[in-house]
């Protein structure tokens, strides 16, 4: 079956929704185009064959009241569900950051200020006081650098 360019307006013409200019201008078009009869006779037997169908019987109001019952509670679980999928991602996330945090400090803590530095403030038992303060940093100084090569 071919398909004419303005097969999507058979559908709405069988549905009554084109306004009464467009309406004329589909039904001229019927007339000179084999495809868009087919389609609307297609429209035609489908109808026929869904009027045949039985109609179903509405439930009973006691199921209908169990069926929302059901639906109102799973509307819930699936929220309840999600809030706690939620809390334990942002629990792992805390844990992680916290564990993060404290390893952090640890690293901090574990990096050692330069030995001239720790010197300038902690004096040691070694210095011996006869030496001026130039020398004593110069001292420091030396030790420090000679502590980061060793490190390399």
């Amino acid at each position: 079956m071919d398909v004419c360019e303005r097969a999507n307006e058979i559908n709405a013409y069988y549905d009554g929704e084109l306004p009464a200019d467009r309406r004329a201008a589909v039904e001229e078009h019927l007339a000179a185009c084999p495809a868009c009869q087919a389609q609307l006779q297609q429209c035609l037997r489908l109808s026929g064959l869904l009027a045949q169908l039985p109609l179903p019987q509405a439930p009973s109001p006691e199921l209908m009241q169990r069926l929302h019952q059901v639906a109102n509670r799973q509307g819930t679980a699936g929220v309840m569900r999600l809030a706690e999928w939620l809390t334990g991602v942002a629990a792992a996330a805390l844990v992680v950051f916290a564990v993060g945090l404290g390893y952090r400090s640890t690293q901090e803590q574990a990096v050692s200020l330069p030995l001239w530095e720790t010197d300038a403030v902690v004096q040691s038992p070694s210095d011996s006081t006869s030496n001026s303060a130039e020398e004593q940093v110069a001292m420091w100084q030396v030790r420090d650098l000679s502590q980061e090569r060793s490190h390399d």
